[in-house]
């Protein structure tokens, strides 16, 4: 995953910020793009979405100031090596989704989420 993520830097170096989304995640919403990119304008902190209790999920709104250290780093270790390292500049922000913490390392775990991803925003709840 970060090979693709280094492709994405290389060809965005001149924006002032990346967001990364998760190629087997069903179900993310322009709310949920909505409420990472109302940031305050100058913003240079690592912007992820976060569930009630704070554990952060996908996807995630990178600033160009750590685009080098993306490029350089966290071989092995991948965004957490990232997100553990500047742990005092993340910005978590809350949202009501369970798409941003679900698993789907299988074709049934992907179906299962969007099943409910389908559910939820029929219900307009994220």
């Amino acid at each position: 995953m970060l090979g693709s993520i280094r492709m994405g830097v290389k060809a965005s170096l001149s924006a002032s910020h990346l967001m990364v989304f998760l190629g087997n995640q069903p179900g993310i919403c322009f709310k949920l793009i909505q409420q990472l990119c109302r940031v305050p304008e100058g913003n240079q902190q690592l912007v992820q979405p976060a569930d009630a209790s704070g554990r952060g999920g996908h996807s995630v709104l990178i600033p160009q100031c750590f685009f080098q250290k993306v490029l350089s780093s966290y071989e092995g270790k991948g965004f957490r090596g990232l997100f553990r390292e500047h742990a005092s500049s993340v910005l978590r922000i809350s949202v009501n989704d369970p798409i941003l913490l679900a698993d789907t390392d299988t074709p049934l775990d992907y179906q299962r989420c969007y099943e409910r991803s389908l559910e939820t925003h029929k219900k307009g709840e994220a």
